[in-house]
């Protein structure tokens, strides 16, 4: 049985190939770069090994992304993603198909996802390497180099740095393609298109600004200081218990708690509960000291348990992976 349903897996993977415009013009306007992206398309590991021992050997860096599914409410919500991973080495792009074959079984990809020597670019990289992460451990995107902006600065959408860095008009994200289906089984060309142009950006960019030397010295600087995949998994999971907790206080329905006393006392002692006893005395303390000038005291405590959380999710900051470097291509005066 085992051994029929590795066949049937091996019979079933699919490989294709693709050649997309790299660089389209807004509509209504002429297309000033005639460059295109090589597209594999697969989620056969075999064929992940081939292409990364073709194209991304010896290369200092790769643009990356990922693709996942959008959850809407009434339909049943899709698989954990990512759905589909993309890597980008000069015009030759990879999208990886997860939610059928063995693409996680490639060990090249592992190693190369692993391999801190090896820029990985793009925007939002964090989120997309715990959410990999999250779904195969062997997985482990280091060398993340993300050039949404400078640090602590305005974050900058990946399309907008690639018109700073590479030039010429580039067409806006087509909305309904980001919000449509990653996870079905084969997808459209307009999806292979759309994904495979966010990781050749990211690489486009990177071999726009190389030849720059403070950006290759704030590159291994960041590179070298970010976060171990493990401990990025950890502090977003603790995030997230903390926002879960977050979202029954949200200032928005605060109205709702002002509907009769029964409720508001059931509100109170719901929200109690979510804090330790370190936490929940000094509510309690500063309610009774306060007496009678506190009119309504289930909504104090209501209120007062959700700041409690708030300070407590500031012990778990995000850390802010982008350069710590101040360059054209992040300049808030820059037109576009």
């Amino acid at each position: 049985m085992r051994l029929f349903v590795l066949v049937v897996a091996v019979a079933d993977a699919f490989t294709s190939t693709h050649s997309f415009e790299a660089l389209p013009a807004p509509r209504g306007e002429p297309t000033t770069d005639d460059r295109c992206m090589s597209v594999c398309y697969t989620d056969d590991a075999r064929t992940v090994n081939r292409w990364l021992r073709d194209n991304a050997a010896g290369a200092a860096a790769v643009g990356f992304d990922t693709e996942t599914a959008c959850a809407f409410a009434g339909r049943k919500p899709p698989a954990p993603g990512p759905h589909v991973l993309q890597l980008a080495a000069g015009d030759a792009c990879l999208v990886a198909h997860l939610v059928s074959g063995d693409v996680c079984a490639s060990g090249a990809l592992a190693d190369v996802l692993s391999d801190h020597t090896i820029a990985k670019v793009g925007v939002g990289l964090d989120d997309d390497a715990v959410e990999l992460y999250n779904i195969d451990s062997r997985m482990k995107l280091s060398g993340r180099l993300d050039i949404g902006g400078p640090r602590k600065g305005r974050r900058i959408a990946l399309r907008e740095v690639a018109h700073r860095c590479i030039g010429g008009p580039i067409a806006p994200k087509a909305k309904k393609i980001a919000c449509s289906n990653w996870a079905m089984r084969r997808l459209q060309s307009k999806q292979l298109a759309y994904a495979a142009r966010d990781a050749w950006l990211g690489a486009a960019v990177y071999g726009a600004l190389a030849a720059d030397p403070s950006f290759v010295e704030a590159t291994a600087a960041q590179i070298h200081g970010e976060m171990k995949i493990d401990e990025l998994s950890a502090l977003a999971a603790d995030r997230r218990v903390i926002k879960r907790k977050l979202k029954m206080f949200d200032e928005d329905d605060a109205d709702g708690f002002a509907t009769t006393a029964r409720e508001l006392s059931q509100n109170a002692l719901s929200a109690l509960q979510q804090l330790s006893q370190e936490q929940a005395t000094p509510i309690l303390d500063d309610l009774a000291s306060k007496g009678a000038d506190v009119r309504n005291p289930s909504a104090y405590v209501v209120k007062a348990v959700a700041n409690a959380i708030r300070r407590e999710l500031k012990k778990f900051p995000r850390p802010d992976p982008r350069l710590d470097l101040e360059i054209a291509a992040f300049a808030d005066n820059v037109k576009t």
